[in-house]
């Protein structure tokens, strides 16, 4: 009978010693989960940021050869006028 309550014991005994491997791992693991999240958050963040600077820039280089056509357009205007007042 002794052997029998020494041998529960040991069995008891292992079992928190898990319990407690495990409750240690846990944390270990929840600790970790929440960096990657905040890493996470971070690296969406500055891929949202990155593509609305690519907007804009593909915005503005829109806006670059409008202004470089109205530009042409008034040097051969310009060149047109100066033509009709040397004729």
């Amino acid at each position: 009978m002794n052997e029998c309550n020494h041998g529960e014991e040991k069995i008891h005994k292992q079992y928190a010693e898990l319990e407690q491997l495990f409750k240690e791992q846990r944390a270990e693991l929840v600790e970790k989960n929440s960096q990657l999240k905040i890493m996470l958050n971070g690296f969406v963040g500055q891929e949202l940021r990155n593509i609305e600077l690519k907007k804009k820039i593909a915005e503005n280089g829109a806006k670059i050869a409008r202004l470089e056509k109205e530009i042409s357009d008034l040097k051969k205007l310009a060149g047109n006028e100066a033509e009709k007042n040397q004729g």
